[in-house]
């Protein structure tokens, strides 16, 4: 069956259809189903195409700057979140914090959407906070690979 056309089941109904309303009624309503098939294929057609400027071609900075970049997010102070890991493991089994379904970054020291920056309002402490990143950056894994991409 050609990409577009009409299934057996699809003609069957057609025909049942035009046959019960009869002649006009029945054509008309045929027609207009068709130009419904048509204009959604096409719109399938135009989603399923990848615009390649889209696709980012970042460098290491504007990459880093994205997955942890401050978007002066920071409202928790830092040495705040790391004592309440240590303190409740009942609530924090993972340091990552990977076990609330964050994506972990050792080389940062936290998860990615994670901005982490000094907070003058907060007495110069270090904080952290959520960026672009935290939503839209996910990982797909299989069991050939584990990828992780913007969103």
């Amino acid at each position: 069956m050609e990409k577009g056309s009409l299934g057996p089941p699809v003609v069957q109904a057609l025909r049942l259809r035009i046959h019960r309303n009869g002649g006009r009624a029945g054509c008309a309503s045929l027609i207009l189903f068709a130009i419904t098939l048509s204009a959604k294929a096409a719109t399938q057609q135009q989603s399923m195409r990848i615009d390649l400027e889209q696709v980012p071609g970042w460098s290491a900075q504007c990459k880093d700057f994205f997955l942890h970049g401050s978007m002066s997010a920071e409202v928790v102070p830092e040495p705040v979140l790391r004592a309440f890991i240590k303190a409740y493991p009942d609530l924090f089994p993972t340091s990552d914090l990977s076990h609330l379904g964050l994506i972990p970054d050792p080389a940062s020291g936290w998860p990615i959407g994670f901005s982490h920056a000094i907070v003058k309002h907060l007495g110069g402490l270090s904080a952290v906070g959520i960026n672009c990143a935290s939503c839209h950056v996910a990982q797909i894994s299989s069991t050939l690979a584990s990828n992780r991409l913007p969103t």
